[in-house]
This record gives C-alpha cells, sequence and structure tokens, in this order.
C-alpha cells in the first residue's frame, strides 16, 4: 500500500488513491487493526511501520489531517520495553526498530515530541530488543553470537565480514540507516558511525556490480551466483535516500542512480506470446 500511495499521488491516478483511501479509511476506523501483530510473527512492529510508512505519504499528498492525528496517537502508546522480540540473536535482527521511521516522520509533520524518545529508546538497551546491541554484534568482525540456527545454512560468511552475511538482505537496509535517522534528533555521532560503517561493509563485502547488495533472504557475498531480490533493490533504494539526506555525502547518491539504473530495470523480466 506504501507503493501504491506514492504512485497514485504522482501520477495523481483517482482510481489508485481511490483503492489506498478506502484501506485507510477502514484503519482510521478500527485502529485496533493498526496495532495487531501476526501470530508468531517475530517481527513485531515492522508490519505497523511500513503501513505507518504509507499514511504518512498519503498525508503528505492530501494533507488530511485525520491521518496525522490518527499516527500521533496511536504510536504514542508504543511503548518500547514491550516489544515481542525475546532475542537480538536470531537472522530478523531488530526489524522491529523501523518503527522509528513513522515515530520520527510523524513528529515532523508536528506530532509529538515524545515520539522522539520512543524512537532513540528504540535503539538502546532500554528496548527489550536492544537495537544497538544488535548492530554492535552485526559490525563486529570474526562475529560468532548469532543463533545458528536462524541463519540461513545456506550462506556463506565473508572471511572479513563480520556478521554481514549472517543478515537478512532487507533486514540490513533498514535497520542500517535507522542509527543515522535517530542521530538527527540525539546529535550522538556513534549513532551516525553505526550507520557509516554498516554501508562500508555492504559495501565491501556484499555489493553487487549492478549496484545492490545480494540478498535472496540472507546475504551471500559478491558473486554470479549470489542472487538479490527485488524487495532488496527497492529498501536499499529508499534507504540510500535516508543517508543521503542525512549526511549529505554524494556517494549515497550514487548508489541510488546505479540502483535505479542497473538493478532496478534488471530485476523486471518481459514476458513475450
Amino acid at each position: 500500500i506504501d507503493g501504491l500511495t506514492r504512485l497514485g499521488l504522482v501520477l495523481n491516478d483517482e482510481d489508485l488513491l481511490s483503492r489506498v483511501k478506502e484501506d485507510y479509511e477502514w484503519v482510521l476506523a478500527h485502529p485496533d487493526n493498526f496495532n495487531a501483530t501476526y501470530r508468531g510473527d517475530i517481527v513485531e512492529g515492522w508490519i505497523r511501520s511500513i503501513y505507518s510508512r504509507g499514511m504518512l505519504a498519503y498525508y503528505d499528498g492530501t494533507g488530511d489531517k485525520r491521518i496525522l492525528a490518527f499516527l500521533n496517537e496511536q504510536l504514542g502508546k508504543y511503548d518500547p520495553r514491550t516489544s515481542t522480540i525475546a532475542s537480538d540473536q536470531t537472522r530478523q535482527g531488530s526489524r522491529s526498530m523501523t518503527q522509528m521511521e513513522a515515530l520520527l516522520e510523524t513528529y515532523a509533520y508536528g506530532g509529538d515530541a515524545k515520539l522522539v524518545e520512543t524512537a532513540l529508546q528504540l535503539m538502546s538497551p532500554v528496548a527489550k530488543n536492544d537495537g544497538y546491541g544488535f548492530m554492535q554484534e552485526l559490525l563486529k568482525p570474526g562475529c560468532v553470537a548469532l543463533d545458528p540456527a536462524a541463519i540461513n545454512a545456506t550462506s556463506s560468511v565473508a572471511d572479513e565480514g563480520g556478521c554481514v552475511n549472517h543478515a537478512h538482505g532487507v533486514t540490513y537496509n533498514e535497520v542500517s540507516k535507522l542509527f543515522a535517522m535517530g542521530y538527527s534528533y540525539s546529535g550522538n555521532r556513534s549513532h551516525l558511525q553505526a550507520s557509516l560503517t554498516a554501508y562500508e561493509l555492504l559495501d565491501k563485502f556484499d555489493m553487487q556490480v549492478y549496484g545492490v547488495n545480494s540478498g535472496d533472504e540472507d546475504m551471500n557475498g559478491i558473486g554470479p551466483n549470489a542472487a538479490t531480490e527485488t524487495c532488496d533493490i527497492s529498501d536499499f533504494i529508499y534507504s540510500n535516500s535516508w543517508m543521503l539526506r542525512v549526511t549529505g555525502r554524494s556517494k549515497f547518491g550514487d548508489h541510488l542512480e546505479r540502483a535505479f539504473y542497473n538493478a532496478a530495470p534488471g530485476a523486471v523480466s518481459r514476458q513475450t506470446a
């Protein structure tokens, strides 16, 4: 729905916009659905965060103040200490942290300052999923802390890449940029450095020739037999747009250009009769 919303707004397509409006109207009337999570899903909050991303795009394009009021109220109820992720030692890692996007952006559009406090807590040991601890483990050379049972057994691990290749491709991008986003509000340079280091490692150990990291679920290093899912391409582009926005560094603009003009077209197949 995030993609449909943005496409509908860019194209001014009434059919697409009517479809997403119907969905948003239902959620506005049923907030319990917004706060629901799939049973047994360890990525609690991820579904809610991506849906919030779509709602914020809809608010940005339509100015519907009900959207902002809804997000401000519902996200304001979130307590990072109650995260359902029991441990960082999973392949999914701290994917629930993506709620930081919705929290910070809702505040930026005029929401309560409490949202920023909650977002920053998601990076700290205050949160049950301890996002900063996850990043420290992920970026540590020679890391062996992740639970082998949660790692795809076919994944190859680069000799010097630490835990990078244990990570789920989309999750790595989703989580890695969050610390740079948090830096914009915390001023803590270690937050910014965590994101910069994450992308340096990605460039060194998993960046394919077409400009996006490998990722057939887990990242699998660099090589002709390492695949990249389409979701990795879209999330790599989205996450690097945030890195460019926060840092102003041209390398992230180069990432965007290369991914959009090389990886994205290559992922779309053409069927002929």
